[in-house]
């Protein structure tokens, strides 16, 4: 199962979603509106993936991220869920 997650911002509005990629195409399946413009941090990250990997927990999960996810502790944390 490949998740990618972003933020972006719609209209006035910053999204921090997780989809999942799904023949060429990313499906939303988990989404949090968010209180500040810029990079989410560690723990807004983990309240983001902890539903996407229990929804997805009989699955093996691979996560695809781009540079503004590039913390070592998240690797970690995920590294310690089997991620």
């Amino acid at each position: 199962m490949y998740v990618s997650w972003d933020r972006t911002q719609w209209k006035q509005n910053h999204l921090f979603m997780a989809a999942v990629i799904w023949q060429k195409r990313a499906w939303p399946i988990y989404w949090q509106f968010l209180s500040k413009q810029g990079n989410t941090n560690l723990v807004q990250q983990q309240a983001l993936l902890r539903p996407v990997l229990k929804l997805f927990s009989s699955y093996e999960i691979v996560v695809i991220r781009d540079r503004g996810f590039r913390s070592v502790r998240l690797a970690q944390w995920l590294d310690e869920r089997g991620v």
